[in-house]
Parts: C-alpha cells; structure tokens; sequence
C-alpha cells in the first residue's frame, strides 16, 4: 500500500530510458524536476509485474518514484507511479520516434550529480505533451533543438533564433517559416548539434 512508501524519499521524473540488467533488473534513467539526471536500480522488475505494473518504468512516462539508497549511494526504486503517460504518442509510431529523440537529445545533455537545470526539464515535459497534438513534428523538432541548444549554452541569439527561444514550444504552430528558411535554420541547427556531441563527450571522457 501507498502508505508504506510515505516516509521513504520521493520525487518526481521522467523516464529516460530503462535498459535489463543482471536477469531481472532494471536500469532506468531518470531526469528530475531540477534537470539532473539518475539512475536507479530497480530490483527484479522484469520479473516482478505487480509492483511495476502497467509499464510504469518505461521510457517517456512521467513518474512518481520512491526509493532507498544503499550505503555506497545507489538508488533502488521500491515503487513508482505514473502521472502522466502521455497516450497520444503510444498511438502514433512517427511521433514516439520524435519523442524518443526529444529523450535521447536531453539524455546527452544532463549528467548524474547536475542539477540546477529546470528549463531541460520543462522543455521535455512541454514537448513530449506538445507532440501529442502536433500537426507539424517537424517543426516542433527544430523548435525543442533551438531551446534545448540555448539552455545548455551552445547557441547565441540571433534573427533566425531568438523566436524560438522566446515562445514556449507549446506556441509552435505560431512561428510562420518558408520552406527555405526552414531548411537553412534546421541546417544551421544540426552542425551546432554536431559540434555540441562533440564537446559533451570530450568533456565526459575528461572526467
């Protein structure tokens, strides 16, 4: 019963990513309203089906989660609860993709032990909701990579940018841009990104 877990620590994320370890265990990913990224253990989940029920550890789905920590600072999930699960974009494989991009991009950008990033974690939350009712993903794309590009200080602020990053992606269909200029910002965006993956993993590999 819930009334079990109320002493332990909670807090609130977003999945990440969930990935089998050992035979049963899972490994989740988790970014926090602070935009810090965890990783918990959670101990014979893939056996376990009532304690995780209902895909509650799967990547997207913003959750709930109380856990312990061990003595040499793991975290282990003893339960978890789903807040939002984002429907719409379960039932739409092109839009899962683009949300698991949204994931992906925000997992590269976010390390364990920094936090003090609430715009990642607002951003997220905003698009993956956003992509649900989005008639245009590709825009709303450009859009997340734009913000997500400023908030981690990999993009200055200029005529072709300074839009985005002033409307929250929820006002994406309100930025009106030509096939043309389109393409030249998404190109534009991607060697940024390009250019960021790579400082990311020269500074990773220096830790």
């Amino acid at each position: 019963s819930w009334s079990s877990y109320s002493t332990m620590p909670s807090g609130k994320f977003i999945n990440l990513r969930a990935k089998a370890f050992n035979d049963s265990d899972l490994l989740i990913d988790a970014l926090s309203k602070e935009g810090e990224k965890w990783v918990f253990t959670a101990k014979n989940a893939l056996k376990s089906r009532k304690r995780f029920s209902g895909g509650v550890l799967e990547p997207i789905n913003f959750v709930e989660i109380f856990y312990t920590e061990s003595k040499s600072g793991y975290y282990y999930i003893q339960e978890a609860k789903v807040i939002e699960d984002f429907p719409e974009l379960r039932k739409n494989y092109q839009k899962l993709q683009w949300a698991f991009h949204f994931l992906k991009m925000i997992s590269k950008g976010t390390r364990e032990g920094l936090g003090d990033n609430k715009s990642l974690f607002d951003l997220l939350g905003n698009s993956l909701n956003t992509l649900q009712t989005c008639n245009n993903p590709l825009h709303l794309k450009l859009h997340f990579e734009i913000k997500f590009l400023y908030y981690l200080g990999f993009l200055d602020l200029n005529e072709d940018t300074s839009e985005f990053v002033a409307r929250p992606v929820s006002e994406n269909h309100k930025i009106h841009l030509t096939d043309e200029e389109f393409s030249f910002i998404d190109q534009k965006t991607k060697k940024l990104l390009k250019e960021m993956d790579l400082t990311l993993r020269e500074e990773f590999d220096s830790l």
